[in-house]
């Protein structure tokens, strides 16, 4: 009797290991808020900061009115995002697994590798599913508002990421990079246009998801061909998780630059962007950090271009 119990503990044990480390985690953020107002004067030529990775998450050290904790740098949200429980819900948000209550919040002081901007407008959204990217726990997400005036530099090799505002003190010649493209922004979130199979798709760029993701209706409509490979469970900001199809998808092109092949989760990207919103970009899919980890990465939002530098 005993050995049994030890066997069945041993196999929940391992049940729930596998359902922790299985979840993909992707903290992509929309909401209904207005622009966020920040104070800054911030003079720097470049600042570099340190991350650490929480599985594909790149996880930096910041403040929150002198409370420090750990941050995932987030292109994927729309400004600088609070964990903790919304006080109201008037906000409408969404995620990839769904829809999720938010509320402005206000942060005297924002602090970042010993730079301050100052009186910043953010949001509240309560991430405790997220709580384990770090033994610390997690402050929250760092999105575009923080980034939008600076060209985002991101070296997963050594695990340091640089915001250049002039581009003399550049870490790279952009003569010599593998590839250089024209990006748009879906709202907040950057866009590039990458081939697949000879097929011009419009994917975000979100640091804040683990994996990829390609709309469904791609396959569903064969407009794209893969390879199943079996499923994916996402969990997104909200309490919800969702398990999605994956596919291997063959004969990437992203600025010339040639990529044999690359893992996508589908999901229903008519819950992320509805087709009633007002026409802007139609993106079909994400690029995470599954993806821009394989290689050293420019994301430069004054200009509007993406650049892959070298891979790793």
């Amino acid at each position: 009797m005993q050995t049994i119990r030890k066997m069945a503990v041993f196999w929940l044990c391992l049940f729930f290991a596998y359902v922790v480390f299985a979840q993909n985690r992707a903290a992509y953020l929309s909401t209904s808020s207005a622009s966020a107002t920040i104070e800054h004067n911030n003079k720097f030529n470049a600042l570099t900061i340190p991350f650490e990775k929480s599985g594909n998450l790149l996880l930096v050290k910041a403040e929150i009115d002198h409370r420090e904790g750990f941050f995932i740098l987030d292109t994927g949200a729309p400004t600088l995002v609070v964990n903790q429980q919304a006080t109201h819900s008037e906000i409408q948000a969404k995620g990839m697994s769904g829809k999720l209550a938010a509320s402005d919040t206000f942060i005297k002081i924002f602090r970042w590798n010993n730079v301050e901007w100052k009186n910043v407008s953010s949001l509240s959204v309560d991430m405790h599913k997220f709580n384990n990217v770090s033994k610390d726990g997690l402050k929250g997400l760092i999105g575009y508002e923080i980034l939008r005036n600076y060209e985002l530099v991101v070296d997963p090799a050594a695990q340091t990421l640089q915001l250049i505002s002039n581009r003399k003190e550049l870490p790279y010649n952009p003569n010599e990079v593998l590839a250089s493209i024209p990006m748009q922004q879906k709202e907040h979130m950057p866009v590039i246009e990458i081939s697949i199979n000879g097929k011009k798709i419009l994917l975000g760029v979100d640091t804040g998801a683990e994996i990829n993701f390609l709309d469904q209706r791609l396959f569903d409509n064969g407009i794209l061909v893969g390879e199943k490979i079996g499923t994916s469970v996402v969990k997104g900001l909200g309490d919800h998780e969702k398990k999605e199809r994956k596919m291997r998808v063959r004969n990437l092109d992203i600025g010339g630059f040639q990529i044999a092949e690359q893992n996508f989760t589908l999901s229903d990207f008519t819950q992320l962007f509805p087709p009633g919103e007002a026409p802007s970009l139609k993106v079909q899919g994400i690029v995470g950090s599954a993806f821009l980890n394989q290689f050293r990465y420019s994301i430069n939002y004054r200009k509007g271009v993406f650049t892959v530098i070298n891979k790793l």
